[in-house]
């Protein structure tokens, strides 16, 4: 029996999908655990949690730096980097009929999170104040 995750609302889930990854390469996905079923709840649970993760970068009372809002940016999501990996390897390669209503119902949702991310008033003036302040002269191309 595997453990329950705590995920972002505090809740428990038995969902494989929501696992962290382990094996080599940093980790590679246990699609022998995986059932179509699980899809969509692991996906509503990590978008929610990147969601929330943005939230708080938008909303973080310290000034704007690149480690507090860019880095931080590029460190959120990681259930939905995941569960999305394991989301478009079912759309390409796995494709059933059990799955056709799941992805016309979830891809939506990828929009929708991606709309919510990019008109975020509060996030774009913490990007903006990094973009224009002076310390951006000191960061190196990468």
């Amino acid at each position: 029996m595997n453990a329950p995750i705590l995920v972002a609302n505090g809740q428990e889930s038995n969902n494989p999908l929501l696992k962290n990854w382990t094996g080599p390469y940093g980790g590679v996905p246990a699609f022998n655990e995986y059932k179509i079923n699980d899809l969509k709840p692991a996906i509503e649970v990590a978008i929610q949690e990147k969601l929330n993760e943005i939230n708080a970068i938008a909303t973080n009372p310290k000034p704007a730096t690149f480690e507090n809002t860019i880095v931080a940016m590029e460190k959120a999501g990681k259930k939905l980097t995941q569960t999305y990996a394991a989301f478009g390897i079912f759309s390409s390669n796995m494709s059933s009929p059990e799955f056709e209503p799941i992805e016309a119902e979830i891809t939506p949702k990828f929009s929708e999170l991606n709309n919510k991310i990019y008109q975020n008033a509060k996030l774009f003036q913490r990007i903006a104040s990094i973009y224009n302040a002076k310390e951006k002269d000191k960061l190196t191309a990468e």
